[in-house]
């Protein structure tokens, strides 16, 4: 099970029963085959309760409890998730580009007879060049993204149907680095990339919290060492 990442020390130096260790690998099998957290009873559908509480103990002694076990496997799943939708992205544009490039021999050969199919090859070439630019705008933005396994799928869709122009992708380059020095990132909580960039624009006039003002003080800090070793300011 390749989104499996449960150390073997959990089982080795825990006191987990026979049971309990089965008890482990129905629970993470759940988690894996519905990609979420299960609820209670769903838990106990597959594992008796007292076997959970059981489990649960175990687990403490070795510093975790079942959700963090859970919680890990859930990142593994999104993360091969993630992988397939990537080699699904790439395999549906070279696809797109394979059609486009004999779209555009077919209308090449026509141009000659028909002023119509020289405006419609320039059109598939615009076309084509405009998606491209988009596709390296959401690239550039998504590095950017404090979490950047988590929801590209999602992020893309709403990334697409929101950022037109120029205009837009400034604006959103601004937003996501606002959020990337915000307090709560800063704390360890960063919202799924789907939910973020579903409301990207609600983070570009807000006001500088107070990571963003440490994060501000700390670089125009170093614009003035930096121009204080050129001997450009005292």
């Amino acid at each position: 099970m390749e989104w499996t990442k449960i150390k073997p020390q959990h089982y080795l130096s825990g006191n987990f029963t026979l049971t309990e260790c089965g008890a482990m690998v129905k629970l993470i099998a759940l988690t894996a085959s519905i990609e979420r957290m299960p609820t209670p009873r769903e838990m106990r559908a597959q594992v008796p309760q007292a076997t959970c509480k059981g489990l649960a103990a175990a687990l403490q002694g070795t510093g975790t409890t079942l959700i963090q076990v859970l919680d890990k496997v859930l990142e593994d799943v999104e993360n091969i998730k993630n992988k397939r939708d990537i080699s699904r992205d790439t395999s549906r544009r070279y696809t797109q580009k394979k059609k486009e490039k004999e779209a555009v021999i077919v209308s090449a050969n026509d141009v000659s007879s028909d002023t119509t199919d020289k405006s419609r090859v320039d059109k598939i070439r615009e076309d084509k060049t405009d998606k491209q630019k988009k596709e390296d705008w959401f690239v550039s933005v998504w590095d950017l993204y404090p979490a950047p396994r988590l929801g590209r799928k999602e992020a893309l869709r709403h990334f697409t149907s929101t950022v037109k122009t120029d205009s837009d992708f400034e604006r959103i380059t601004r937003a996501v680095k606002r959020y990337r020095v915000s307090d709560t990132v800063m704390k360890g909580f960063v919202k799924n990339g789907g939910t973020w960039f579903n409301n990207w624009e609600d983070y570009v006039e807000e006001q500088l919290t107070v990571g963003e003002e440490i994060a501000e003080k700390k670089r125009q800090a170093e614009i003035g060492n930096k121009l204080k070793s050129m001997g450009l300011t005292t």
